[in-house]
């Protein structure tokens, strides 16, 4: 698999000051546009890295300037954006979504094993052998106990869809219900 990922510098902010004075033309409009490195995979920022850097210069004679004074006043003044996470805040977003999908799936299950129905299909694993399953039919069911058809396969692991020879008995097993 093919990952792209590195640094990348954005520009995060631009301040037009009126108040410095150019160096080379003496003209009352610098521009400092703040930048922020940042970390990348497939172009999507992760986070940022190091301290922000800030390019000073001339609207009139387009010249660079070092203006220090005025500089690390915009870099203070200037917060990071939120975009610069956005890949922390995707895989938060995947974690949350696949913990809220497991708890569903989860109560889903235990809802349905909770209250069987008649032709509800169970899958169980071997006592015996662990790594083979069987699949149980409920047939019918009364006040405290369920009637199961067993298939006549084992499988090496679970499936979605029994084979068409895998045709359930008519053998009735019984699980007695107990309350307490």
């Amino acid at each position: 698999m093919l990952l792209i990922y590195g640094r990348k510098k954005a520009k995060i902010k631009t301040h037009y000051d009126n108040t410095g004075r150019c160096t080379t033309c003496s003209a009352h409009d610098l521009k400092f546009e703040v930048y922020r490195e940042y970390f990348h995979i497939f172009w999507i920022p992760f986070f940022p890295l190091g301290s922000k850097d800030t390019i000073v210069t001339c609207t009139k004679c387009g010249h660079g300037n070092n203006s220090s004074d005025r500089l690390d006043n915009y870099q203070a003044t200037t917060n990071t954006p939120i975009y610069l996470f956005s890949g922390l805040l995707l895989v938060a977003c995947l974690i949350i979504w696949i913990t809220i999908n497991t708890q569903n799936v989860s109560k889903q299950k235990s809802a349905f094993v909770a209250s069987p129905q008649v032709g509800d299909i169970y899958c169980m694993r071997s006592e015996e052998n662990s790594s083979m399953y069987y699949y149980l039919r409920v047939a019918r069911m009364n006040s405290d106990s369920i009637f199961l058809y067993p298939n006549t396969y084992e499988y090496s692991r679970p499936v979605s869809t029994l084979d068409k020879k895998d045709h359930f008995i008519s053998f009735e097993l019984y699980l007695s219900l107990i309350h307490i």
